[in-house]
């Protein structure tokens, strides 16, 4: 199997395809029956994938899960008098995370088996309807950014503390359209000549040096 998108269209039936992000070729896997609505997450280790199957609120929420494995698709109501913004799969807890457009805009997990929806903390943010999303597993932290153009908040909502900060990112005339955590562990200097590097040259050179002279024959 090669690295492949997932996604669920718009066709007759939302079935599951995939995409070959080299030459764009795509291939049906299986239908799902249930609507997207572009709200979803992946949990590449059980090879899960979650989605918002209803924009609206109130009765008509379900979280679908859609099990690569068995090709086989069930929906759990989600029932909510809010909008849910986004989807993060969080593996330590093995939950979907969200927050939902309520007063204090809380951070609530969902049990993708059945479970209730539980309201973890309030984040305090103003309430939103839609927000770009990333979380730090290791560190516990969920991000989402919300607001206008000229007018936009990054918050942190720290899952360990249930508590939550925000700092602007307003910037004249400018959409953030993305949202991907990137961990400082991850980013690697470009390599460099170090001490012990200088010595293994050194040491070479002299074998060289002694080699060209006939004084290093076996």
């Amino acid at each position: 199997m090669t690295d492949r998108l997932l996604s669920v269209t718009s066709a007759a039936g939302s079935p599951l395809v995939a995409i070959n992000p080299i030459d764009g070729s795509r291939q049906t896997l299986f239908a799902t029956n249930a609507p997207a609505t572009g709200v979803s997450a992946f949990d590449p280790a059980t090879r899960r994938l979650f989605y918002l199957n209803s924009a609206a609120f109130g009765l008509n929420q379900s979280i679908v899960t859609v099990n690569l494995t068995t090709s086989v698709a069930t929906g759990q109501p989600i029932f909510r008098n809010s909008f849910y913004l986004f989807f993060e799969y969080d593996p330590v807890t093995q939950r979907v995370l969200s927050v939902v457009s309520e007063p204090g805009m809380p951070v609530v997990s969902i049990d993708p088996a059945g479970g209730p929806v539980q309201t973890l903390f309030n984040t305090g943010a103003p309430t939103s309807f839609g927000a770009l999303s990333a979380i730090d597993v290791t560190g516990r932290r969920l991000y989402f950014q919300i607001g206008d153009l000229d007018n936009q908040s990054l918050i942190t909502a720290d899952l360990a503390h249930s508590s939550s900060s925000s700092v602007s990112i307003a910037e004249s005339n400018l959409l953030y359209m993305t949202l991907d955590f990137e961990s400082a562990a991850s980013i690697t200097a470009a390599p460099a000549i170090g001490t012990i590097d200088l010595i293994v040259l050194a040491g070479a050179l002299a074998v060289i040096a002694l080699m060209a002279t006939g004084s290093g024959r076996m």
